[in-house]
């Protein structure tokens, strides 16, 4: 399948190719940008908020954004981009045709930079790339980045010591050819939106709340154990976030001091941790939402977090 691919990328860069590693003299004449990031992690969504901020407060302009169309709501309010493209690749896949329209539309804006957050390559990523209209389109160097982009880096020589948020602005900064700093992420919530009138009246009644998310699967989650020994040390307010595979889970939990909520999205589960004084997790979405939130976090892991994944921009308590 892989061989396949890269067969049909082949023929498709020799019709949409206009020129090959020629990085534009005029960098400082870049008026729109096209950020391209296919992924289905929240946090590596969110490590992109910081190239976002970069390209914004640098260039002093609003990028487009293409993201999976499960995950725009993490950028959905962000005051920085000037538009959201989603791409349904399900959709897509089923239907060559949406495919086709998606491009259509996508091509009708000629951007002046086009930026392929992937650091390999990666099919969607690269034929988004590739197919979208750009002067100059930049990224990490692959198999196939001299068919698709004007201009390449290396892998850092640091890599190890190097956090995802400096390694995916990496690209642009030295494309811009200054030693600029990556700023940290961010997370924009919809001011005065209410998802629980219940809920909303009890987060009220205190400054202080403890937030407290269950977890995803696996070694990922916090053991009933520790929740109840939580709730019952702290006498303060304490919520408890949780999804739908936790459902029988929280029934075993002592709720006497605890509220528990079961978020119907990735914004309400950001609304709540941006409710809390500190949050408790096992699970690194939910925990860089945390930190592009610059909440106080307490993470809990059973097992070493990858080099480059850890928190960026909040201590861990």
């Amino acid at each position: 399948m892989k061989s396949l691919k890269i067969a049909l990328f082949r023929i498709l860069s020799l019709i949409f190719r206009y020129k090959k590693n020629e990085k534009t003299e005029e960098v400082k004449d870049i008026k729109s940008i096209l950020i391209i990031r296919q992924d289905k992690r929240i946090g590596n969504i969110l490590f992109t908020t910081s190239l976002i901020r970069l390209v914004n407060e640098e260039m002093e302009v609003k990028p487009d954004f293409v993201v999976g169309k499960r995950f725009s709501e993490i950028l959905k309010n962000n005051k920085r981009i000037d538009k959201i493209v989603e791409y349904d690749q399900n959709k897509m896949a089923k239907n060559p045709f949406k495919f086709i329209s998606f491009i259509i539309n996508l091509r009708k804006k000629e951007y002046d930079l086009v930026i392929d957050c992937k650091d390999v390559f990666s099919f969607n990523n690269a034929i988004l790339t590739l197919l979208a209209k750009g002067r100059d389109k930049i990224g990490y160097r692959n198999e196939m980045s001299n068919e698709y982009m004007t201009f390449s880096i290396e892998f850092p020589k640091n890599r190890d010591e190097c956090h995802e948020v400096e390694y995916i602005s990496k690209p642009f900064i030295e494309f811009a050819g200054k030693k600029l700093k990556t700023p940290d992420m961010e997370y924009f919530i919809e001011k005065g939106k209410i998802y629980n009138k219940e809920t909303e009246k009890y987060l009220k009644r205190t400054k202080k709340i403890i937030a407290i998310h269950i977890g995803g699967r696996g070694s990922k989650t916090l053991s009933v154990e520790i929740i109840d020994r939580i709730i019952e040390e702290y006498k303060g307010r304490i919520i408890v976030l949780y999804g739908p595979d936790e459902t029988e889970k929280v029934k075993k939990i002592k709720t006497e001091g605890a509220f528990l909520i079961k978020p119907e999205s990735i914004e309400e589960l950001a609304y709540y941790i941006d409710m809390s004084s500190l949050f408790i997790t096992p699970d690194t979405g939910p925990l860089h939402i945390a930190s592009a939130l610059n909440k106080n976090i307490a993470a809990v892991f059973l097992k070493k977090i990858i080099t480059g994944m850890d928190l960026k921009q909040m201590q861990n308590l």
